[in-house]
């Protein structure tokens, strides 16, 4: 019995596409080989703790590796793959690591680079990507990130919601990011992009390192960042001058939203699932609060959309957070009916 017909035989259980033949087959391995039955036990127990669609093997398998990464980073743990146990899956090869109860893949950077494709999350939902260069993506909940063209000359994405990037260093393929008002072009560095639909701004802020912006509705101009900068871009304002029209734009600093610690900026605040905003319209900030709680907010008063609030709440639930806003000195009522909250 080689390897390859045993990950065979899991993935046809996972699918539930197993035969009583195979089936038996499967649980001797696993009774008689401790090997096999460590490998069994992982990937049923993760398997069944998945909220996505189990119908789809290969992305479930992308999600498992995702959070297995998620759980190292929190343990800071730095694990090296062996080069000596492989677990073929689907035809693809996974190198699987035991050590000390955490388990750690290493795709091939063709799987790497599938796995980024199509890539998206749901509300109340966060991944961290690692594409095929060795950039680490960052997504926010309720964005998608395109399949990523990593060509001899060039690298590319398309980015539609909120992520962090921190891209690999390589000054032979600049790595681009295009969302549908601008498009990023950077070297190797650390920034954050928002871009949702429906938000009358998007802003780009790096952290360090340094890129180049040009706006869709003006190519010839370039707007450079440099560390600490924040580009605003508003469809809102339209310029007086000879470009009427035309999306406007400010260039200003990061905020940080507490004085003794630099780290904490307010445009990354949501990657340690912080919630922050400085004079946020009612209508903005409920879009913030949709993505991170997965409730609809939904305005019966036209005026309430405009009121302005500054906050930073980090372990509240909804409930809480609009009671304490609605405390403030512009009160307004809440209701929440039928899985939405509803502002009066």
């Amino acid at each position: 019995m080689d390897q390859t017909r045993f990950s065979n035989l899991i993935l046809n259980k996972l699918k539930q596409e197993i035969s009583p033949a195979e089936e038996q087959e499967l649980q001797v391995l696993v009774s008689s080989n401790e090997v096999y039955a460590k490998q069994y036990r992982f990937f049923i127990e993760y398997w069944n703790d998945q909220e996505t669609d189990n119908t789809n093997s290969q992305r479930l398998f992308n999600d498992l590796r995702l959070r297995i990464e998620a759980e190292e980073q929190k343990k800071t743990l730095s694990l090296r793959p062996s080069r000596r146990s492989s677990l073929p899956l689907a035809a693809a090869s996974i190198a699987l690591v035991l050590t000390a109860g955490v388990f750690y893949f290493k795709w091939p950077a063709s799987q790497q680079l599938r796995s980024a494709a199509g890539m998206s999350t749901s509300v109340r939902s966060q991944k961290t990507i690692t594409l095929e260069d060795g950039t680490t993506v960052r997504l926010n909940g309720n964005s998608s990130l395109s399949m990523p063209r990593m060509a001899a000359h060039k690298r590319e994405i398309t980015l539609t919601g909120e992520a962090y990037f921190d891209v690999a260093k390589d000054h032979k393929r600049p790595f681009t990011i295009h969302t549908d008002k601008m498009d990023i072009l950077v070297l190797g560095t650390a920034f954050n992009v928002r871009a949702y639909p429906g938000e009358q701004q998007q802003q780009t802020a790096l952290i360090h390192g340094a890129i180049k912006v040009t706006l869709h509705d003006r190519h010839k101009s370039v707007i450079y960042l440099k560390p600490n900068d924040k580009l605003i871009i508003d469809e809102t304002e339209k310029s007086t001058t000879a470009s009427a029209g035309r999306l406007t734009y400010n260039l200003g600093k990061l905020e940080h939203y507490d004085a003794a610690d630099t780290t904490a900026i307010m445009e990354t605040a949501w990657i340690e699932n912080h919630l922050v905003f400085r004079d946020q319209p009612f209508e903005t900030l409920a879009n913030q609060l949709e993505i991170r709680y997965g409730t609809p907010v939904i305005f019966h008063s036209e005026h309430a959309k405009k009121y302005r609030f500054n906050g930073t709440f980090k372990k509240e639930n909804l409930q809480e957070v609009l009671y304490i806003l609605s405390r403030t000195g512009t009160p307004f009522a809440y209701e929440f009916k039928e899985g939405k909250v509803y502002i009066n």
